[in-house]
């Protein structure tokens, strides 16, 4: 059982790989230093020290909104990496992904989305950005629905 959900937990983590240090990472201190920032409370830095300062609540939550955007960019991810566009293309530039490597099949993609998709709405609705989750899921849609009809004019169907 350990193996099997380590092979799984693995699969996901190269579908984001790539974007760990440039959105989930970024994103995640934006999200901590605007939550830090509209503090309102009587906090004198001059009497404490940067971390003392801090209510550990927003603390707490680091391991939070680490997840939180992890699992919204990896709805994302998967929703274009599955493309046959983007199989190509990863095929020669990042043959590592789960797609061009052949760790998942289109259905097992397109499930691990629809799950990806339950996980972050089912996050979002507990731990909160409920309204930003919505968001990201439908501009995903959009763009994902977007790229498939190019030339088709009948763009208004939207995929989830």
């Amino acid at each position: 059982l350990y193996r099997v959900s380590a092979y799984h937990l693995y699969t996901l983590l190269l579908f984001t790989w790539s974007d760990l240090k440039t959105t989930t990472f970024p994103d995640s201190m934006f999200g901590l230093l605007t939550a830090i920032a509209t503090i309102d409370n009587d906090i004198s830095l001059d009497s404490h020290d940067a971390i003392g300062a801090i209510p550990t609540g927003v603390l707490h939550r680091i391991p939070l909104v680490l997840i939180w955007v992890w699992v919204n960019q990896l709805v994302f991810n998967i929703g274009n990496q599955q493309r046959l566009e983007s199989i190509a293309e990863d095929s020669i530039n990042k043959p590592w992904r789960p797609m061009p490597s052949k760790r998942l099949s289109a259905t097992q993609a397109k499930l691990a989305r629809v799950l990806a998709s339950a996980a972050s709405f089912a996050l979002s609705r507990n731990v909160g950005g409920l309204r930003p989750c919505i968001t990201l899921m439908f501009l995903g849609s959009y763009e994902r629905k977007k790229a498939e009809n190019e030339f088709d004019t009948n763009g208004n169907r939207l995929l989830i």
